[in-house]
C-alpha cells in the first residue's frame, strides 16, 4: 500500500529536476555578433525571450518549492503514521498482554522472502504438509503358534515365558517406519506389553534355524553370510535398518526418511513376555504400528489383533494346548487423546495447585496437584480403569533438572508418580485445597459415587458410554520421584563422559588383585575391554563401631536411629550410638539436588500453564502408558472493530 508513494515521490524529483534548466540564461544574447547588435527588432526579440525564460524559471521554482513541500509532507505521513506499528492489548487467560501490528505480511506469516500474493494461498509461502495413509495387508504379517519356553536362570531357577515368533513384510512400494508393538490380554483382565530377553530369543532363534540379531557368535556370523533372515527383537526391529549388504543402521534423524522396512523387504522377529498366569481360556495379541491409519474424530487407531483360545484352564496345565481363532484389523479407542485438563473458571487461577504442609518432625512436606478429565468420544461404550499417573518436571528451561556429579553436569526429566493411593499428607492437602471426596479417600482413581462400581477384573473399573465422561485429581509428593529412572539417566549420561578404556583396565586389575593375589605377571597380560563399563553413582555406606560396614541407600537418619536399605541384607536399623561414621554416596547428592530444583520446576509448569504427564490406563485392547501434554489456556478474544478498522483500510477508506 505504500509503493504509490515512493513512487510520486520519485515522479516529483524527475520533474523538478528536468525544469531546473529552465532558468539557464541566453547565450545567444551574452554572444551577440557585432553585426547583430545594430539590429534592434533582433535584439528586442532576444530580451522578451530571456524574460519569458526567467517568468518560467520562477513558475519552476514556485512548482520545485510547492513539490518539496509536498515530498516533506509525504515523508512527515510516512516517519508518523506508516511506519510507526500499531498497537494495542488483547486479554489473554486474564492478562493484559500488549501486541503490535505487522508492518508487513511476510512479518505476520514469519517469512524470510516476499509473499508473492496476499489473497491467494500459494506453496512458496507456507510449509504445506502431506500426510500418506499406509496399512498392510494382514497377510503381511505371519505367526507361529505361541508357545511356552522354559529355562534355568543364573539363579537355578526355571523361568518360563510365552513367545510369538513372526515375520512382517513391507507389501508397500514405499519405505516404511514399520514398529510393531505388542500386548498380550487374556480374558481374565491381565495385560502385559511385550519385553525382550536373551535366553528365550536365543532359544527360538536355534529353533527356527535362524541367526539371532545382534550375536557375536561365529555360527550366526556365518549364516548371515548365507543370506538367512535373522530373528529380531521387538526393540531392534523398530528402531534400525538392516540389508545383509551394511548390516544394521540406526534410523536416521528427522528430515532423512525415518525407515525401517525397504519395500518389499522381510524382517522376522520374536516377541517375549513373562508367562502369565494360567488362569485363563482366551488370549489376546494387540499389534500397533503396521498401519498410520487413524479416525481423529472417532478417537480411534488401527491395530491388528490375533485371537486364541485353550480349553483347559489352571488345573491341567500339562495338557493346555493353545489354538488360533482369527487375524483380523480393528480399530482401538485413543484413550490418551480424550485426556484433557479442563479449563480454569478464573484464568488468574492456575490449575496445577501446590502447597508446602508441615510435617510432625518439624519439616515440610511439597505436594501439588492438577484436575483431569477423560471423556469418551468414540462411538462405543468403553471400560477404563487409570492405573497411575507421573507427572515430568523439566524446569524453567524445559531441558531438564540439571544435576552436578563431581563437576560434572547431567540432565533429568524426573518422573513423579501417583498410585491414586491416598497418604496421610495427599490427604491433608485434598481437604485444605477444597478438592476432597470421601468416597474416594483412599484409592482417587476409583469410579465416584455417580459412577457406579463394576464388576471388572481389577475392580475400580469407568463404564463410559458416549458422550459420558469423569474427573479425577492426580496428586503428588516430592518424595514420589522415580528414582529408579532419575539414576538410569544420570548414569547414562554420566557414561557418555568416561575413559571405557581407563575403567576396563582398572576392572582387569582389580580381578586379577582378586584371583592371583596380586601377580602382576597376570596383570600384564590384559586382554582389552572385556565389557561396555557404565559410570555407577556412589551408595551411602554406614561405618558402624564393631568394625562392620554397609552400602546402600539410608531411609531414615535421626538422633534416635539409623535406618538403610541394602541390596543383599534388605533393610537394616541401627541406633545411634552403634554408628560410627556415615559417608553419603554421589546419588544422595543427586536426590537431594532434585528435591530442591520441584518447587521451582513446579512454578515454572503453573506460569507455563501446561501439564506434561505419564497416564497408565487399562481400557481393553487399548492398555498402555501414553505420554500427554495438555494446556489449559483460555483463548484470547479478538475485537470485531479491529477487523472492520482492516477491511476500511484495505478500501481505501
Amino acid at each position: 500500500m505504500r509503493a504509490p508513494w515512493i513512487v510520486l515521490i520519485l515522479l516529483s524529483l524527475g520533474l523538478v529536476c528536468g525544469l531546473s534548466r529552465a532558468g539557464e540564461s541566453l547565450i545567444e544574447l551574452d554572444e551577440l555578433p557585432e553585426d547583430r547588435k545594430n539590429d534592434t527588432e533582433y535584439v528586442e526579440y532576444l530580451k522578451k525571450k530571456q524574460a519569458g525564460r526567467e517568468r518560467q524559471a520562477e513558475f519552476e521554482a514556485q512548482l520545485r518549492s510547492r513539490l518539496q513541500d509536498d515530498v516533506r509532507k509525504m515523508e512527515t505521513y510516512r516517519k508518523e503514521t506508516l511506519e510507526p506499528q500499531a498497537t494495542s492489548t488483547v486479554d489473554v487467560d486474564g492478562n493484559t498482554v500488549n501486541v503490535k501490528e505487522p508492518k508487513s505480511s511476510e512479518e505476520a506469516l514469519s517469512l524470510q522472502k516476499p509473499l508473492r500474493d496476499q489473497y491467494e494461498i500459494s506453496p512458496e509461502d507456507y510449509n504445506l504438509y502431506e500426510h500418506e495413509r499406509w496399512s498392510l495387508n494382514d497377510s503381511d504379517f505371519q505367526f507361529d503358534r505361541p508357545q511356552y519356553i522354559v529355562a534355568d536362570t543364573q539363579a537355578g531357577r526355571p523361568q518360563r515365558w510365552l513367545v510369538l515368533s513372526y515375520s512382517i513384510t513391507n507389501s508397500t512400494t514405499k519405505a516404511r517406519r514399520i514398529s510393531p508393538t505388542f500386548v498380550a490380554v487374556t480374558n481374565n483382565g491381565v495385560f502385559t506389553p511385550a519385553v525382550d530377553g536373551y535366553v528365550p530369543e536365543r532359544m527360538v532363534a536355534d529353533s527356527l534355524y535362524r541367526p539371532l540379531a545382534g550375536s557375536e557368535k561365529a555360527r550366526d556370523k556365518g549364516e548371515l553370510l548365507h543370506h538367512i533372515i535373522p530373528l529380531e527383537s521387538v526393540p531392534r526391529l523398530n528402531s534400525q535398518k538392516f540389508t545383509f549388504e551394511e548390516g544394521y543402521k540406526d534410523v536416521p534423524n528427522l528430515p532423512e526418511t525415518q525407515s525401517t522396512f525397504l519395500p518389499g523387504q522381510t524382517r522376522w522377529g520374536v516377541a517375549v513376555w513373562p508367562a502369565p498366569t494360567e488362569e485363563w481360556t482366551e488370549l489376546k495379541i494387540a499389534i500397533q504400528g503396521l498401519s498410520n491409519a487413524h479416525r481423529y474424530d472417532r478417537k480411534q487407531r488401527h491395530a491388528l489383533v490375533l485371537a486364541f483360545t485353550r480349553n483347559d484352564d489352571e488345573y491341567h496345565v500339562d495338557r493346555s494346548t493353545i489354538k488360533y481363532v482369527s487375524k483380523k484389523w480393528e480399530y482401538l479407542w485413543m484413550w490418551d487423546q480424550d485426556v484433557s485438563v479442563p479449563l480454569p473458571e478464573n484464568p488468574s487461577t492456575p490449575q496445577i495447585k501446590d502447597k508446602k504442609l508441615a510435617t510432625p518432625g518439624g519439616g515440610e512436606r511439597f505436594v501439588w496437584a492438577f484436575p483431569y478429565e477423560m471423556a469418551n468420544t468414540s462411538p462405543e461404550t468403553q471400560s477404563v480403569k487409570v492405573r497411575e499417573t507421573a507427572f515430568v518436571l523439566r524446569g524453567p528451561d524445559n531441558k531438564g533438572l540439571e544435576v552436578d556429579v563431581g563437576g560434572q553436569k547431567a540432565r533429568v526429566e524426573v518422573k513423579v508418580v501417583d498410585d491414586g493411593r491416598s497418604t496421610i499428607y495427599k490427604a491433608q492437602f485434598t481437604r485444605e485445597a477444597g478438592v476432597s471426596d470421601p468416597a474416594r479417600e483412599i484409592q482417587r482413581f476409583a469410579p465416584s459415587t455417580e459412577n457406579q462400581k463394576h464388576k471388572f477384573p481389577g475392580g475400580m473399573t469407568h463404564l463410559l458410554k458416549t458422550g459420558e465422561k469423569f474427573a479425577g485429581w492426580s496428586i503428588f509428593d516430592a518424595q514420589d520421584v522415580d528414582w529408579s529412572d532419575v539414576r538410569l539417566q544420570v548414569e547414562s549420561q554420566l557414561s557418555l563422559q568416561v575413559d571405557k578404556a581407563k575403567l576396563s583396565d582398572e576392572t582387569w586389575r582389580n580381578a586379577v588383585k582378586k584371583i592371583a593375589n596380586e601377580q602382576n605377571k597376570l596383570a600384564e597380560r590384559n586382554p582389552g575391554i572385556l565389557y561396555d563399563p557404565r559410570r555407577r553413582l556412589t551408595d551411602d555406606v554406614v561405618a558402624l563401631k564393631d568394625g562392620r560396614s554397609f552400602t546402600g541407600t539410608i531411609v531414615v537418619d535421626t538422633e534416635q536411629g539409623l535406618q538403610i536399605d541394602t541390596l543383599n541384607e534388605g533393610l537394616l536399623h541401627f541406633e545411634k550410638a552403634q554408628v560410627e561414621k556415615v559417608t553419603p554416596g554421589e546419588f544422595s547428592a543427586v536426590k537431594k539436588q532434585i528435591l530442591e530444583a520441584i518447587p521451582a520446576a513446579v512454578e515454572a509448569a503453573k506460569q507455563k500453564k501446561q501439564v506434561m504427564c505419564y497416564f497408565n490406563a487399562e481400557a481393553g485392547l487399548s492398555t498402555g502408558s501414553y505420554r500427554v501434554a495438555r494446556w489449559y489456556r483460555i483463548p484470547g478474544k479478538i475485537e470485531e472493530e479491529w477487523l472492520n478498522a482492516w477491511e476500511s483500510l484495505d478500501a481505501g477508506q
